[in-house]
């Protein structure tokens, strides 16, 4: 399981992930590992970013490493493939996304050594700015080992929240994830249940962010919301799927800017359980 986070205002977007993944070893244990990137810059001159989630690993290959390739080849510094070399000043994002998602899926997925389950899916999804654009646009993948599934995309109006993770929904919906279901089995007309639903996330939502809020008081904001996933899916009944570090990037039209946290945990010491 992954936590990611994705906040666009009108001065740009924040995307956040926690590092943490978790490997089906063969004997069918679950193991778990932090220090895993989920975010990748694409280009240094190009505001536009990934962020990635599912599986880490394509056969023997690490995400982070093909990525690596993608950034050398867009950037002009791979030899072998100099018509990948991104003009940044004409390519737009679609295109950027398409050529990396079709990238992954035909040279990767397909022809894994250890092929991907039908159980195990890779999410990208792309945000930033298109050349000449002062909207942020985001443009979503998902690939299973057979199809590529997509391209979702939009552009942002005011406030644009894109996430996964329990208790960021419960957060930012203001609802479990179970709540619609739960009215539905109870016999709620499916029309007024959608009008509910989405009449509560709004105004959550509304309470909550504003278009007009800085992108630093965004990115504080995600920072706070991935630790909170963090924290409390520690003190959940689930294993610990999501931690480690907090990873950061943020964009606006003059470029990215990475950063990363470590995460907070509010655990009580047992010293400070002793009586006085």
């Amino acid at each position: 399981m992954t936590v990611a986070l994705k906040l666009a205002v009108l001065d740009g977007l924040i995307m956040g992930a926690d590092s943490r993944t978790t490997v089906l070893r063969g004997d069918g244990r679950m193991q778990v590992f932090d220090g895993v990137r989920k975010l990748f810059i694409l280009h240094k001159d190009y505001p536009a970013a990934l962020m990635s989630w599912g599986v880490n690993r394509i056969g023997s290959v690490g995400l982070e490493d093909l990525m690596a390739d993608v950034r050398d080849r867009l950037e002009g510094r791979s030899t072998e493939h100099p018509e990948w070399k991104l003009d940044v000043r004409e390519t737009t994002l679609a295109d950027v996304a398409k050529r990396v998602t079709e990238f992954l899926f035909h040279d990767h997925f397909q022809s894994a050594d250890t092929p991907p389950t039908q159980q195990q899916h890779l999410h990208l999804h792309f945000a930033g700015y298109s050349p000449g654009s002062r909207q942020a646009e985001h443009v979503e993948y998902r690939l299973d080992p057979e199809h590529i599934h997509g391209p979702e995309s939009g552009k942002s109006q005011g406030v644009q929240v894109n996430y996964t993770g329990v208790y960021l929904a419960r957060i930012l919906s203001g609802m479990d994830t179970r709540f619609a279901g739960k009215l539905e089995d109870a016999g709620l007309d499916k029309r007024k249940l959608s009008e509910l639903t989405s009449g509560l996330s709004s105004a959550v939502l509304g309470e909550l962010l504003a278009p007009q809020m800085p992108l630093s008081e965004a990115a504080a904001l995600v920072r706070c919301l991935i630790n909170s996933e963090i924290v409390l899916s520690q003190l959940g009944p689930e294993p610990d799927s999501v931690g480690g570090d907090i990873q950061m990037i943020a964009i606006d039209r003059d470029g990215c800017r990475e950063m990363r946290f470590m995460s907070h945990d509010f655990r009580v010491p047992p010293s400070l359980w002793k009586r006085r």
